[in-house]
């Protein structure tokens, strides 16, 4: 026999031996699951991981890869933040006087920050009307604000807007109730790095 099929013997028995493996009548190298590790030619078919640091077959392990996290956007920070709110009438959209004023109030109080200034407008209705139909209303009265923001001087960029229908009053009521305070855009401006 030459020295190739003594170390191919040697290490048939040693890996049978440690419990690890073992040999089958078509001489193949098998782990304690049973899984093929060695072929008849003594290659190695499949590894196993142990706790020696070795693979079933002898070799070093080498560390799986580990995965990479995905950095999120870096998020401005928020340095100030400030809300106001605009009423309408029952199914309306337009801009009362008492409304463009606070509008006005809110954008002249965001002009005199010098950071990153941004608005997040959101429109609510009352709970008077189908959900579908206060989901509209409550976005054109979004839209109403917005452009009044942007013809003062605003930028578009900067405001995001959100509609919330009936969803979120700020007086609970039951349905088809007329309230007035549930009808209104709230305007949260902030002040960012």
């Amino acid at each position: 026999m030459n020295l190739n099929k003594y170390i191919a013997i040697f290490a048939v028995v040693a890996a049978t031996m440690s419990g690890t493996a073992k040999a089958d009548s078509r001489d193949v190298v098998r782990d304690i699951n049973n899984n093929v590790i060695k072929n008849t030619f003594d290659n190695c078919v499949r590894t196993k991981w142990d706790s020696t640091g070795q693979d079933a077959c002898g070799a070093p392990v080498a560390e799986e890869p580990r995965p990479v996290a995905q950095a999120e956007p870096a998020k401005k920070a928020i340095i100030r933040s400030r809300s106001y709110l605009v009423f309408f009438d029952f199914d309306k959209a337009t801009l009362t006087e008492s409304a463009l004023e606070i509008i006005q109030k809110a954008n002249a109080e965001a002009e005199k920050n010098t950071g990153a200034v941004s608005f997040s407008l959101t429109g609510h209705a009352d709970r008077s009307g189908s959900d579908a139909y206060n989901l509209k209303l409550s976005k054109r009265r979004v839209d109403a604000v917005t452009q009044e923001l942007v013809k003062l001087g605003s930028d578009r960029q900067q405001i995001e807007t959100n509609a919330k229908g009936e969803s979120e009053p700020l007086v609970p009521t039951p349905d088809g109730v007329k309230e007035p305070q549930n009808r209104r855009v709230e305007i949260i401006y902030n002040v960012g790095e």
